[in-house]
């Protein structure tokens, strides 16, 4: 007896009728419109993002004393305004 195979949905049979009635199953069905369906593209994944600088702590004391350095000279403004 010759084999019915139904390779969409992996099943297989002896009998004409079943294979017959197999193919117009709602199961069958389905699977063919999932088969021929395209397949997504898979999404790229997002790079990752690069770690923030950080300042040595050399860079902030000089920043700090820049700031310190302004603050004073700009009091002293203040007060010869005044």
């Amino acid at each position: 007896m010759p084999k019915y195979i139904c390779e969409c949905c992996n099943y297989e049979t002896d009998r004409k009728s079943s294979y017959d009635k197999h193919n117009i199953s709602i199961k069958h069905q389905k699977n063919l419109q999932n088969k021929n369906k395209p397949k997504p593209e898979p999404k790229p994944e997002p790079e990752p993002e690069p770690e923030p600088i950080k300042p040595s702590i050399e860079i902030k004391d000089k920043l700090e004393n820049e700031l310190i350095k302004k603050f004073i000279l700009f009091s002293l403004f203040m007060k010869l305004l005044n």
